[in-house]
């Protein structure tokens, strides 16, 4: 069997490879827009993927599936609006909006480190 997976990450992460994981264990590291065929003697096999403390869902895939591996919108935008709360409360001169606004940016990077764990990537 065989299943094809595609890299198609953007900008994010693409200084560094993500690892694929195939039945939990490292098969390659892939490049941004890298494609990868995974040849296998199962009927169908576990994909994941991991960069550095950042993860992926399993995804089970069968004979002819084609996979992206994508990053997750949703933590992209968890993560991009923390860095903006944090730019704000830098750039900020009033003592109570500059907390207010670092303590925000703060919780929101825990929350986007901690969902980014096994979901920062999103293989279908």
């Amino acid at each position: 069997m065989e299943v094809k997976v595609k890299r198609r990450t953007g900008f994010m992460g693409a200084a560094s490879k993500v690892v694929l994981l195939v039945d939990e264990k490292e098969e390659t590291k892939l490049k941004n827009n890298e494609e990868y065929n995974v040849t296998s003697n199962k009927n169908s096999i576990t994909l994941k993927a991991k960069q550095m403390f950042f993860g992926s869902n399993a995804l089970e895939a069968k004979n002819g599936d084609n996979v992206e591996l994508k990053i997750n919108p949703i933590c992209l935008l968890l993560y991009v609006v923390s860095f903006v709360l944090l730019f704000i409360a830098v750039f900020n001169d009033g003592r109570e909006i500059k907390l207010l606004f670092l303590a925000g940016a703060l919780i929101l990077l825990i929350i986007t480190s901690i969902f980014s764990v096994k979901s920062w990537f999103v293989l279908k």
